[in-house]
């Protein structure tokens, strides 16, 4: 394992995968459904005209990459492709996955076992956890549980997502409540970062300088931004 495995992790619904397509200026289908009901993994490669869909004997299904909304769970009119497939596999040509992978898992508390049980284990070999989270829903009980139990001892950064849809001070307010409740769990929270689809270059500068740099100079603080509240 010679790169750092970073995790997206959220509820259903949550913008997981717009936030792996910002990251990454990737296509992979969002609406309003449970798309990704296996996990999804990116990584450093040239063969980005494909995606793989690899099953449980390590059998490989590829698809072209302009076709990716078979796999939308509406599109493809709920063909259950976990039943039939562990992982989704594609390659992309950021100099930032020369350092991490990605993977973007399937919501936590979805209604799907198979989804859940995917996420566990998903969230079990990431050495870092991204949790996504809906900045109006913020965050409970049930959440902080979770990822105490299954993020511990793992660095947990928060991305808000759904930022638009608030006022600047109804957001400050919000996210002082969610950055409180993290403080006062046994998580390892190490800072939130807003997102916006509507600025996705700026969130990317912002991701790349206050997590994953940080992350490589192994706890090294970089100034926080305005998009960004590091601890």
């Amino acid at each position: 394992k010679d790169k750092i495995s970073v995790g997206l992790f959220g509820h259903t619904n949550a913008g997981k995968t717009s936030v792996l397509n910002a990251l990454f200026d990737e296509k992979f289908p969002v609406n309003h459904g449970e798309n990704t009901a296996i996990p999804t993994f990116l990584y450093k490669g040239d063969d980005c005209d494909y995606i793989s869909l690899v099953d449980s004997r390590d059998g490989i299904q590829r698809i072209l990459a302009s076709e990716v909304s078979i796999i939308d769970w509406d599109k493809s009119f709920h063909f259950p492709f976990h039943r039939m497939y562990d992982y989704i596999a594609k390659q992309n040509q950021s100099e930032v996955l020369s350092k991490f992978t990605f993977v973007d898992a399937p919501g936590v508390f979805s209604g799907t076992s198979s989804n859940h049980i995917a996420a566990n284990q998903s969230i079990e070999t990431a050495d870092v956890v991204v949790w996504v989270t809906d900045i109006k829903q913020s965050i409970g009980n049930e959440e902080v549980e979770y990822l105490e139990t299954h993020a511990k001892g793992k660095p947990v950064y928060v991305v808000s997502t759904f930022t638009a849809l608030l006022t600047d001070d109804e957001y400050n307010r919000a996210e002082q409540v969610l950055i409180d409740r993290m403080n006062e769990s046994n998580i390892d929270f190490e800072g939130i970062i807003r997102f916006n689809s509507d600025f996705p270059n700026s969130f990317k500068d912002t991701f790349n300088t206050c997590i994953l740099e940080r992350i490589l100079s192994e706890g090294k603080i970089t100034p926080a931004t305005p998009e960004a509240t590091l601890l």
